[in-house]
């Protein structure tokens, strides 16, 4: 019983832990590029990305359990993408987006990734 109750607490701990890492991506992050002016906010579920050419949104799900974390967003033109995506540490992450039906594989392409870093209070 003893040993239960030990494992039955170290599970919800983990579970607690988990939760607050798996929130991470939430905020607003520009994308490091300097030919790409790119921010992109994701709040609950619902994704913005302005560019200088406009700003769409969407809504968004996204799986930590994978590995690369996927995404996948559906914009409110009803277009949907297919992500994999990569902290860099605690203030960037990298990505790969495609409209395709098939997810990117890696991150090899240099073309493809996209490098974004969070926003601060200076930016």
């Amino acid at each position: 019983m003893k040993r239960l109750s030990i494992v039955l607490l170290l599970t919800a701990f983990g579970l607690c832990s988990c939760s607050s890492a798996n929130r991470r991506h939430l905020g607003t992050w520009n994308s490091a590029g300097a030919d790409n002016k790119t921010t992109v906010t994701f709040a609950e579920k619902k994704i913005t990305v302005q560019r200088p050419d406009g700003t769409s949104a969407g809504q968004y799900s996204i799986d930590y359990g994978k590995k690369p974390i996927w995404l996948d967003i559906v914009t409110d033109a009803n277009q949907p993408y297919k992500c994999i995506m990569e902290f860099i540490g605690d203030e960037a992450f990298q990505a790969v987006c495609t409209e395709r039906d098939t997810r990117p594989s890696g991150f090899t392409t240099a073309e493809d990734v996209m490098l974004f870093r969070k926003q601060t209070a200076k930016d």
